[in-house]
């Protein structure tokens, strides 16, 4: 990876995320996650699991050649970051970086789950458009030692809603 905003962006999970006690729990009900994806998705959408133990995609929905013309055996870390719009990645590592601080500074361990982070996010199209992209994410896994192991994100197309970019970032509980 030679991008130095995308490296930036690595540097905070493996520094902030570093995962020394790995939870080997295989649960992944992907059928379930794709019908209450679906439901509420306000446009095409993909879903992916990001495994933080090593930083490679555990499944990615077939939904994201639609969004983004890429097969989901291409869609890598890296793959984003190459995608990723320049002023994005320039500030991506921000963004992570707060999402990092909030779910293990500002909550505790047990109620990282019960939150998602939420952002915009511009991603390239291999048509050469950039698509944006209503960046949701949610830990589905964490490790022994209270990490974010795995997380669910899901990747929605709100091009057409004509959202005015901006870089803020949100977290919202799921309980009430």
């Amino acid at each position: 990876m030679t991008n130095k905003n995308a490296l930036k962006v690595t540097q905070v999970w493996e520094t902030e995320n570093k995962i020394l006690e790995p939870n080997n729990r295989k649960e992944l009900l992907l059928d379930i996650v794709d019908q209450v994806a679906s439901l509420f998705a306000a446009g095409p959408f993909y879903y992916y699991v990001i495994n933080f133990e090593n930083l490679k995609m555990d499944y990615v929905y077939e939904g994201i050649t639609d969004v983004l013309g890429i097969k989901p055996k291409d869609f890598t870390v890296n793959k984003i970051f190459k995608i990723m719009h320049p002023d994005d990645l320039a500030c991506m590592h921000k963004k992570e970086s707060l999402a990092t601080n909030f779910l293990f500074n500002e909550i505790s361990t047990d109620k990282m789950s019960q939150y998602k982070v939420v952002y915009l996010m511009r991603l390239k199209h291999t048509n050469g458009n950039y698509k944006t992209i209503l960046h949701q994410t949610k830990v589905i896994n964490t490790s022994k030692d209270g990490k974010a192991q795995q997380v669910l994100g899901i990747h929605t197309d709100v091009t057409h809603l004509n959202i005015p970019f901006d870089n803020k970032v949100s977290f919202i509980s799921q309980k009430h």
